[in-house]
């Protein structure tokens, strides 16, 4: 498993509202990527009890997780956020997600994944679940509101080829908003 990560926190606060964690057993790996609303220290404390949620749910299915953390930090400021499971023996990535942490995968083919609208913690309507396939080399990359929704990697000639810590670290350089916390996770199976 190859997984690169890059953080930028809004002013450079050494608190921040955008957390991520991977998990990984013999057959899936789970990701997941948190942007607690606002910035700061309150936007954190949302942020990482949806960690700590999700890392307590990881048997459950992924509207089970929703579920259980909205009703979890209802007296936080919520957060938006986004869960990605790979089945590694079938090849095979679901997601899930509500709110503006987008999800993306590019390789031979390029596909964005939508997420649906609300707050984890303050309520959404519903919460639908994306499957698709993944190729040996694919990308699959998740990120913050800090970066554009329309971030195009294709831009990184050599994206296929560097390694994910390399590529997160130049899109945080080249695409991370001076005006709010900012992250990026890239996996490769």
């Amino acid at each position: 498993m190859d997984i690169g990560t890059a953080t930028h926190s809004f002013f450079n606060d050494p608190h921040c509202g955008d957390q991520y964690r991977w998990w990984e057993n013999k057959d899936s790996v789970t990701l997941c990527m948190v942007d607690g609303l606002g910035h700061g220290i309150e936007a954190e404390k949302a942020a990482k009890a949806a960690i700590c949620c999700v890392s307590r749910n990881l048997c459950e299915p992924l509207p089970r997780i929703f579920e259980k953390y909205d009703r979890e930090i209802s007296h936080t400021r919520g957060v938006a956020m986004s869960i990605v499971i790979v089945d590694k023996r079938n090849s095979v990535l679901t997601h899930a997600g509500i709110g503006n942490v987008s999800v993306a995968i590019r390789g031979r083919k390029k596909i964005n994944l939508s997420s649906d609208w609300g707050i984890v913690g303050g309520g959404y309507r519903k919460l639908n679940t994306n499957t698709a396939d993944l190729d040996a080399g694919d990308l699959v990359l998740m990120w913050t509101d800090g970066i554009s929704e329309r971030l195009d990697v294709s831009g990184y000639d050599n994206f296929p080829y560097i390694g994910t810590q390399e590529l997160a670290d130049l899109i945080l350089r080249d695409h991370a908003k001076e005006t709010d916390d900012a992250t990026i996770l890239i996996y490769k199976g």
